[in-house]
Parts: C-alpha cells; sequence; structure tokens
C-alpha cells in the first residue's frame, strides 16, 4: 500500500465525515465538530480519546494529543461538542496515524465512527498579521 493510500485509509477510519485531502506541510489544527446525543456517547468519545492519545504520545507527538470539549450556557446550532488536536505538519500527522498503535486505538472503539458520522471537520493553518 502506497503513503498517500495509507495516509487516506488512516482518515477514513479516523471519522466518517472527514476530508481527504493531504493534511498541511506547516503546523496546523484539525477540528471536528460533533453532535453528541447522550452522556453514554459522551463517555464512549472520552474513553476512545484516552486510548488514541496513549498511542499519539506513544508515536512521538504527546503535545498532539487530543480534546473534548463541550457547549456551556445557551447552545447554538447543532453541534455541541468540539474535539480539537494541534499538529506541527504532515509528516509526524502521517506517522501518528499509520502507526500500529494508534490504528488499534480505533479499532477498540468502532462506535466512535457512529458517533462521527454527521460530524463537520476541518483542518486549519494560522493566518499571521501581516508586516
Amino acid at each position: 500500500m502506497t503513503k498517500t493510500a495509507l495516509l487516506l485509509f488512516a482518515v477514513v477510519i479516523c471519522a466518517g465525515a472527514q476530508n481527504n485531502d493531504q493534511p498541511p506541510a506547516q503546523p496546523f489544527q484539525a477540528v471536528h465538530l460533533l453532535k453528541v446525543t447522550s452522556p453514554a456517547s459522551e463517555k464512549t468519545l472520552a474513553a476512545a480519546m484516552a486510548d488514541m492519545n496513549a498511542a499519539i504520545a506513544k508515536a512521538g507527538c504527546p503535545k498532539c494529543a487530543y480534546h473534548l470539549w463541550k457547549v456551556t450556557g445557551t447552545q447554538a446550532g447543532d453541534y455541541s461538542y468540539l474535539w480539537t488536536s494541534n499538529w506541527p505538519g504532515r509528516d509526524v500527522y502521517v506517522k501518528v496515524h499509520n502507526s500500529a498503535g494508534y490504528q488499534a486505538a480505533l479499532k477498540k472503539h468502532p462506535e466512535v465512527d457512529e458517533i462521527s458520522k454527521t460530524q463537520i471537520y476541518n483542518r486549519y493553518v494560522e493566518v499571521k498579521a501581516a508586516k
């Protein structure tokens, strides 16, 4: 399997509605907006993220850890949860997502795919102030 095919495989497994664009070479933030509808789903995501974060750290990027946030106060829109991660660039992202430990963590929590079906997923690069 080619490097590109492995990356696309990892991206598709990670979450159903993600884009298939190649991650940027520069530092970026990955953002998932999720509709989490039950306390059980929140616990499922938290448990999956604990396993994935352990795999991310073991693959060499503990600062890339996933973070899960939920709306507090009055909610605007349908998306009640935010799942974020920061990456130094494509090479680390691909290395982590293709690692055996990360793939095992994903396979351990197939229910994350169902929770992620209606997500909105984007990658963001920083806009630097003009000089």
